[in-house]
């Protein structure tokens, strides 16, 4: 069962130093790796009985759900570190604030173009209908 958590020898180094779980007592890490692989190769597991049983079948569900493999493969591949999440976040903040402009702009040119229409037909005294439907008394 042990494979199964320690794939690597990237694995072995987490577990050796940065959480000071195991102790390296071997020459380097492929030694640990070897050691932890082999342990098991006589050994029989009836995954149905054994103490760990609930536990493995839990993790296998959690596992194969499709958004999980996603957000795991984001995490290990392009999060790894903080800044490159402030730039995605950075990034969200620009694009929210570049669709609030063209908002403003659009309403804006709109604004203008019925203020325009307003001013030409009141200068013209026509009575005012828009594409609308709306007369100039309507405003």
């Amino acid at each position: 069962m042990i494979n199964l958590l320690v794939y690597n020898t990237r694995d072995v180094e987490i577990l050796v130093r940065k959480k000071g779980i195991k102790e390296n007592w071997l020459i380097d890490n492929d030694a640990v790796l070897s050691v932890l692989h082999n342990l098991d190769i006589e050994n029989l597991i009836f995954l149905d009985n054994f103490y760990f049983s609930e536990i493995v079948e839990d993790l296998n569900k959690y596992c194969r759900k499709r958004r999980h493999k996603w957000k795991a493969s984001l995490k290990q591949k392009f999060f790894r570190n903080p800044w490159a999440i402030i730039s995605v976040i950075a990034a969200a903040i620009l694009l929210m604030l570049t669709v609030i402009q063209t908002a403003c702009s659009i309403i804006q040119v709109v604004q203008v173009y019925y203020l325009s229409c307003l001013v030409i037909v009141s200068f013209l005294n026509l009575p005012a209908v828009f594409r609308d439907g709306k007369t100039l008394q309507n405003f």
